[in-house]
């Protein structure tokens, strides 16, 4: 009895696998190459949500450790790619996460996700332009941790930068800055209480050397790069 409900089993089972086994990678039906996921590069953006990238590989003995660009055969190189959201904001350069999977056809279909990895990096404030009252732009070179405690960052070779004029960062705290009276300005100062008869102080800039968390901004196909400082206040009595 037992001996024919274990085969009466096998054969419902191997039914079923008949269904619903999908077809082997090397049928017919579908290309040789498996599919694969990992982490890659833009490589340039194509429009209309359509990129080209490259896979990258862990480089664990460059110094810092970095992504370093994949190379064929066993690498995904400058192949075309869609992403799942149908962006149009990626940029050259961006890592990203993609992805392969099977299109109605059965073809092999490559997807990348921008929003996955998160586009904030440290860098170092090295300069200061007035943008406004109380506004400034900023330029910046991207950071990385060298050594343990204060003081040790190091510039990133290759990183991302920029100067007063190209590229310059911006505080979001002095956003609603406007410098006109009985206005609490962003870090929380009214300016009427900065200059009396007793005393004249200003709102400062975001000081050369600080360390700060750089948030890169789409704005359509431009890239801006904004941070958070509190700006200090500084003067003297009259």
């Amino acid at each position: 009895m037992i001996a024919k409900q274990t085969e009466n089993y096998r054969r419902q089972q191997s039914s079923l696998d008949s269904v619903h086994r999908p077809a082997a990678e090397d049928s017919a039906e579908f290309p040789a190459r498996a599919a694969i996921a990992g982490i890659a590069r833009i490589v340039t953006n194509d429009d209309d949500g359509d990129y080209t990238i490259t896979q990258q590989w862990w480089d664990s003995g460059a110094d810092p450790t970095a992504w370093a660009d994949a190379t064929s055969p066993g690498g995904l190189v400058s192949a075309q790619a869609r992403d799942i959201n149908q962006r149009g904001d990626g940029r050259a350069g961006q890592i990203v996460r993609f992805w392969q999977g099977r299109n109605m056809s059965g073809g092999l279909e490559t997807w990348i996700d921008l929003g996955w990895i998160s586009t904030g990096f440290w860098a170092e404030i090295t300069a200061n332009a007035a943008d406004g009252t109380n506004r400034w732009k900023y330029a910046f070179s991207e950071v990385y941790k060298s050594s343990s405690g204060y003081g040790g960052w190091a510039t990133l070779s290759g990183g991302r930068s920029g100067t007063t004029s190209t590229n310059p960062a911006r505080n979001t705290i002095e956003d609603m800055n406007t410098g006109a009276g009985a206005h609490v300005e962003g870090c929380g100062v009214d300016v009427d209480h900065l200059d009396t008869s007793d005393w004249t102080f200003e709102i400062m800039p975001c000081t050369t050397g600080n360390i700060v968390w750089m948030r890169e901004v789409a704005r359509g196909e431009t890239i801006e790069y904004w941070f958070s400082y509190a700006n200090g206040v500084d003067g003297e009595c009259d």
